[in-house]
């Protein structure tokens, strides 16, 4: 008595194919919205690292934020600029900000520099070449943006700026402040992603090239941010004037 056995038949291999295709297809974008949800989770834990380390430097410098002074000149002799991208990071980068330790480094366990979805400025942003095609942390030496400063096109005060070789108008916000004297910490924003680095005061935040930042998400401007009081959460930049605050956040005190 014999046997034999049929092998499948071209159709049947094809509606094979053509289900694991689909299957495939159904999965992917679960597994990509999975894969960011995850990066997202891995930024907020680099801010609230930095948090922790601010809270360090704090203790050893008579309460104050982390910033460079007369004691500790900013590496391109731009003190708005570099109190903003330079605070902690790697020491080289394409962008010239080079410092040998950054005033927040010492504080850090481990150089908390990347965020996992920076993606660094999108075509079309206008800017030099030197900021195509490279993340944030590649130019800058980190993903985030500390808040020292605010641009200020609405009367703020007067500061030299070596990177456009003259003056501009900016805000303080934590530069310069004791952390114990800040209003509202829960809502205050003191670090984030490179979306926020265009929020100005009396520009309005799409339009310019704060569209082409977006990080974390590529229908809506969201972004991460370290708060005063030590916490990171998700935040979402809408367009003037809401890209100053919202109901969770501010950018700088007394913006409402």
């Amino acid at each position: 008595m014999s046997s034999s056995r049929r092998g499948f038949t071209l159709i049947e291999l094809l509606v094979v194919v053509g289900i694991i295709a689909l299957l495939m297809a159904m999965l992917l974008p679960a597994l990509s919205a999975a894969r960011r949800a995850s990066n997202k989770v891995v930024c907020g834990s680099n801010l609230r690292q930095v948090g922790q380390a601010v809270s360090l430097y704090a203790l050893d410098h008579n309460d104050l934020y982390p910033g460079y002074d007369e004691d500790q000149p900013s590496p391109s002799n731009s003190v708005h600029w570099d109190n903003r991208v330079a605070i902690w990071g790697s020491k080289d980068t394409s962008s010239g900000i080079n410092a040998d330790v950054r005033v927040l480094d010492p504080y850090l366990s481990e150089l908390i520099r990347e965020c996992p979805l920076d993606g660094g400025f999108r075509p079309g942003h206008g800017l030099p070449a030197v900021y195509s095609g490279r993340p944030f942390h590649e130019v800058y030496g980190n993903s985030y943006l500390f808040q020292a400063f605010l641009y200020d096109n609405n009367g703020g005060s007067t500061i030299y700026d070596a990177n456009v070789g003259g003056n501009v108008s900016v805000r303080r916000v934590l530069y310069g402040k004791k952390t114990s004297s800040t209003q509202n910490p829960s809502k205050l924003v003191a670090a984030g992603d490179y979306t926020l680095i265009y929020a100005e005061v009396g520009t309005g935040y799409l339009g310019n090239h704060g569209n082409y930042v977006q990080m974390h998400d590529d229908e809506s401007f969201e972004a991460n941010a370290l708060f005063a009081d030590g916490h990171a959460a998700p935040v979402e930049i809408q367009d003037s004037p809401k890209h100053l605050y919202g109901v969770d956040f501010q950018l700088a005190p007394g913006i409402f």
